[in-house]
């Protein structure tokens, strides 16, 4: 897909990379919510799932330890969530988003001499694909609704992919039912 931004650039997104999702989730891992030990009659120890009560345990009661646990493991994992979003925008930006032409070098100093006038204590990264985020979150991609447009193109395969997933569950779920219907019509019918 090619698109011409309001910034002047002229560029075109690429499809997504494959299971970029795995790569997210593994660089940036949920942790575990805290499970209870069961002592078994048997003597075996079993792990279950500590489901917290709408209001905290008292500091002397036994679930005390595993509701401060648990909260602590949900502020966690809603600060996780929040850098993943993140990480998924930044990552689909910076490989899926190609610059053909513009008005702006990248490899000039004038736009890097801008951006860090603008924070203090702020340099642009010399690292280049960080530096290669910068330019296009600060100088290619100009509106929020570019930035939607350039994620739905990037996304669009992953959307088509789940939608052929769903389908093909759908499909197997009415064939499973088919299969049952006529084996439950084939057990009434009479041979001669």
């Amino acid at each position: 897909m090619v698109l011409n931004l309001a910034s002047g650039f002229h560029i075109r997104v690429k499809p997504l990379p494959p299971y970029y999702v795995d790569l997210i989730e593994d660089v940036l891992p949920l942790p575990e919510f805290p499970t209870r030990k069961l002592v078994l009659a048997a003597g075996d120890v079993a792990e279950w799932p500590y489901e917290p009560k709408d209001e905290a345990a008292d500091p002397g009661h036994e679930d005390y330890s595993l509701y401060m646990k648990w909260k602590s493991v949900e502020r966690e994992r809603e600060s996780i969530t929040k850098k993943r979003d993140k990480a998924r925008k930044d990552f689909l930006i910076s490989n899926c988003v190609v610059v053909d032409d513009g008005p702006i070098d990248f490899q000039g100093d004038d736009w890097v001499n801008k951006v860090e006038a603008a924070f203090e204590d702020y340099e642009v990264p010399s690292h280049y694909g960080k530096r290669l985020l910068v330019f296009l979150k600060t100088q290619v991609i100009s509106t929020p609704d570019e930035l939607e447009l350039i994620l739905g193109f990037a996304l669009q395969q992953e959307a088509t992919m789940q939608g052929i997933v769903h389908a093909l569950q759908g499909f197997q779920h009415k064939v499973e039912e088919a299969r049952s219907f006529n084996g439950h019509k084939k057990s009434k019918v009479r041979k001669h």
